[in-house]
């Protein structure tokens, strides 16, 4: 995914989808509250978020990458990738594969989506 390690550069340092996302999100809504601009952090965040949407494109082969995905709101249709998380939960013998990075989140995420 070459294009998108591209897109997300900024300030000389690269930056990854999920964990940084949300990174960028939370300093966003302190930095709100304690009254900065965080323009710039709104801006980055808002890039990186459109470069994972336009590489991945909804297109997630694992339950990790499904639940990481739907947990920082970085699916373009969300109601689809759900239902694809559960079917391939499904076709795997209904047995979780998400290993330590999925795991927190799946049950959130699932209940979150009405499961």
């Amino acid at each position: 995914h070459t294009a998108f390690k591209r897109q997300i550069f900024g300030a000389g340092k690269r930056h990854t989808g999920g964990c940084d996302t949300f990174n960028r999100r939370v300093v966003c809504k302190v930095g709100k509250i304690l009254g900065e601009d965080v323009s710039n952090y709104e801006e980055l965040y808002s890039n990186i978020v459109a470069a994972f949407k336009t590489e991945f494109n909804d297109n997630f082969k694992t339950q990790t990458e499904h639940i990481l995905a739907l947990n920082f709101n970085l699916c373009i249709d969300e109601t689809a990738v759900i239902k694809s998380l559960t079917n391939l939960i499904h076709s795997d013998g209904d047995m979780l594969k998400t290993g330590f990075l999925g795991t927190p989140y799946i049950l959130q995420v699932l209940s979150n989506n009405g499961y």
